[in-house]
């Protein structure tokens, strides 16, 4: 059974090192790749979930007040600044609250937000039920397609689950851009329509946020 090289073993190989000037030429590069097997310490325990690194960029494309219909929101295009490796992808969004009718209760607006919550619960967090989206390179090729067209597809799919990111492995030049397209969907999920039975009109998006996150390359990357 195969198991990490342990701290002590690595210890032991050193303490024989040093008391055998023989051994120390000849054991040198096993402590070498020793030390380089060695496991993190406890602390990685300690990280959330599917945890890999810190991102040291986040691009991000912003959508404000999307509203609800079958047409896409207009493309934002998420511009490197640097030559970037693009290691995940995440979103949020957040419906809009102040569109109230004349006669909205407390209990109305509570009603509202159980629904919102069923489809955060059960299909993703932070509002990723309530879009869809889609991705281009250079306006050149989109990553969501049917064969023949492209789709727009619920975020949950391809944005993460809203507690982890989805992950990525794009290398992109400097000024190399990410198209980004939305739609809002809140539709399929409120029941009913603003009307004077639905007082809330939870069906706009107040803002929406794909975020990718990068790490700069030191070394220009090839297309």
């Amino acid at each position: 059974m195969l198991r990490p090289t342990t701290l002590a073993e690595a210890r032991g190989l050193a303490e024989r090192m040093a008391q055998s000037p023989a051994d120390a030429v000849s054991l040198a590069g096993m402590l070498a790749e020793c030390v380089q097997n060695l496991p993190p310490e406890k602390s990685e325990l300690l990280s959330r979930y599917e945890f890999e690194r810190a991102t040291l960029w986040t691009m991000v494309a912003s959508f404000e007040n999307v509203d609800p219909s079958n047409i896409a929101a207009p493309d934002v295009n998420v511009i490197m600044e640097h030559d970037s490796w693009v290691r995940g992808v995440c979103g949020v969004a957040i419906p809009r609250f102040d569109q109230f009718g004349t006669g909205a209760t407390i209990a109305d607006l509570l009603a509202t937000i159980q629904v919102l919550d069923a489809a955060c619960f059960r299909y993703g967090r932070n509002g990723l039920p309530f879009f869809e989206a889609n991705f281009k390179l250079d306006d050149r090729q989109g990553f969501v397609s049917s064969g023949s067209s492209e789709l727009l597809t619920p975020a949950t799919l391809i944005c993460g689950d809203g507690v982890t990111m989805a992950p990525m492995d794009w290398r992109l030049q400097k000024d190399q851009a990410i198209q980004v397209q939305i739609r809002n969907r809140l539709d399929l999920l409120s029941p009913l329509p603003p009307t004077q039975d639905q007082p809330f009109d939870i069906r706009t998006l107040r803002w929406v946020l794909v975020c990718f996150w990068t790490e700069e390359l030191r070394q220009p990357s090839a297309r």
